[in-house]
């Protein structure tokens, strides 16, 4: 689905937001970025990245070793599609925006669900601010578990 309104425009269509790259002049391209691992944002980093002219505006939370953590701290070449670019956009982090829960909404979450829980697995953030969590939720007397990359976590059910 595509809409326009004016010079807006909302495009789904994948090969229709990478056409964006060919266009010449002045634009605004808002991407869910993710970490800036995967999807158009990519191709849209590799083709605006290295003008220095262009603004890379991050409003997200981006874990280390990722795309995104690397340009909002400014490593002067990243890699995109396993190629080398140089970093020379502006890069501008806006810390307001958060689609996730902080830890006390989800230490005050988990003593809702308390006697109802029967066990907590930790599965997104970084390491170190998962395991404070794990120690905060497990000082509740709740069973808790940060799993391990690519192990399977089972849950008993009787």
């Amino acid at each position: 689905m595509e809409y326009d309104t004016g010079n807006n425009r909302k495009l789904r269509d994948v090969e229709k937001s990478k056409r964006l790259n060919n266009r010449t002049g002045p634009m605004i391209i808002i991407s869910a970025s993710g970490t800036c691992e995967n999807g158009r944002i990519q191709h849209h980093l590799k083709n605006n990245i290295e003008n220095p002219r262009n603004t890379i505006v991050v409003v997200g939370y981006m874990p280390k070793n990722t795309l995104g953590r690397k340009i909002i701290e400014g490593h002067d070449m990243v890699n995109i599609f396993g190629r080398p670019y140089q970093l020379r956009a502006e890069v501008v982090v806006v810390d307001a925006f958060s689609a996730h829960a902080d830890k006390n909404d989800l230490i005050g979450y988990v003593k809702e669900c308390r006697g109802r829980l029967k066990k907590v697995f930790i599965v997104h953030g970084d390491p170190e601010q998962s395991e404070g969590l794990r120690k905060r939720i497990k000082s509740l007397n709740i069973k808790v578990k940060v799993p391990k990359k690519n192990e399977i976590a089972y849950l008993r059910t009787s």
